[in-house]
């Protein structure tokens, strides 16, 4: 009887342990899970752009986008009068980043610790940008980033390439106003970021062509772009002349509103990875479809939301651009054909991703 009720009571001790090891691995992958989802609030200006992103692995750079969403409001309107964001602009940005801090704190249950919030590279250059940070942090008590042109072309290094492809690729976003990027060497043991811009993006090489023929009396858009070109070659061939390292990467990743165009116009849907290999010629065939078949990417966008997206961001003449500026970036680089080159879908939160990584324990630094 008494080895009976030692051997129930061995069995009772464990089952105890067992009930109190699964209960601490709940807690653990509970609490992984949490630690896992982040939230980032950026105030443009043009708007607040709120991000809740799963972070699955930071060394390979796995995320997913959960939800996003915007509130469309002017919060720099008083930077043409005179470089300052305005007093009433101030407090419409504060209150609506208060009230999305909190919806991210009870609604998607984010920690406190994961919320960043950051002023986009156009607001930061207000010569008040510093009340705008002081009423971010007297609302949530949160440290506002300032992400200066210089310190965006960074982040795009660690948000849009691979942690483990740091050191072989290069990347390049092509924005509206400029194309910037860059890549990173490892220097004495230390990573360092070396930045690339050009001053010309999709909307201002549209711009400096209409300019430059303003005095004809019909514009043939098509051959005033094709006339442009050896300016633009000029305009990149100096820039890797100068980063001689930038041309030797064996990987290329690019983002900005030029790629999301091009591969939704090519592939007639979004992408569905974060990083998806194109092909070098995929981007000459559509530059030419663009240029001499337009009507035909008109008549899919009847049917086709995605495509009906892009002409409504981009006109004809944009997309020329874009694409000029493209396989210009490209075509200046040796080899390109036996390189590989990605799209980096998620370039428009690289900031967040970068911050992420950046404060991640055992992230690579960069500097």
């Amino acid at each position: 009887m008494l080895k009976l009720i030692m051997n129930l009571s061995v069995l009772k001790m464990k089952k105890i342990a067992s009930n109190f090891i699964s209960y601490l691995l709940l807690l653990f992958i509970t609490g992984t899970q949490a630690q896992s989802i982040y939230g980032g609030i950026e105030i443009g200006d043009k708007g607040v752009k709120m991000y809740v992103i799963n972070v699955q692995n930071t060394k390979s750079g796995t995320f997913e986008i959960q939800n996003f969403w915007t509130e469309n409001v002017e919060t720099a309107s008083g930077m043409p009068i005179n470089g300052n964001l305005a007093q009433q602009d101030i407090d419409t940005a504060g209150s609506i980043t208060l009230k999305n801090y909190k919806k991210m704190l009870t609604e998607y249950k984010i920690e406190n610790q994961n919320i960043y919030i950051a002023a986009s590279s156009r607001t930061a250059m207000a010569h008040n940008i510093g009340d705008l940070a002081k009423k971010v942090k007297t609302l949530t008590n949160k440290d506002l980033d300032i992400i200066t042109s210089s310190l965006e072309a960074k982040l795009l290094s660690k948000g849009c390439i691979p942690p483990k492809n740091y050191l072989n690729s290069l990347v390049l976003d092509i924005g509206e106003r400029n194309t910037k990027g860059g890549y990173i060497n490892a220097v004495n043991g230390a990573n360092i970021f070396y930045p690339i811009t050009v001053d010309i993006g999709t909307i201002t090489l549209t711009e400096k062509i209409i300019k430059r023929n303003k005095q004809k009396p019909s514009l043939d858009y098509n051959q005033a772009s094709f006339d442009y070109l050896p300016t633009l070659r000029e305009e990149f061939d100096t820039i890797y002349s100068n980063r001689p390292e930038s041309i030797k990467k064996e990987n290329i990743y690019l983002s900005g509103g030029a790629l999301w165009a091009f591969y939704t116009l090519f592939n007639e849907k979004s992408a569905a990875n974060n990083f998806t290999e194109i092909r070098y010629e995929d981007i000459v065939l559509l530059k030419f479809i663009i240029e001499n078949n337009f009507e035909k990417i008109v008549k899919i966008s009847l049917t086709n939301p995605h495509v009906k997206e892009v002409l409504d961001t981009y006109s004809q003449k944009n997309l020329i651009a874009s694409n000029s500026i493209l396989l210009t970036a490209l075509e200046e680089i040796p080899n390109i054909k036996n390189k590989k080159i990605f799209f980096a879908k998620q370039g428009e939160i690289a900031w967040l991703i970068s911050f992420i990584m950046e404060r991640s324990k055992g992230s690579i630094q960069v500097y």
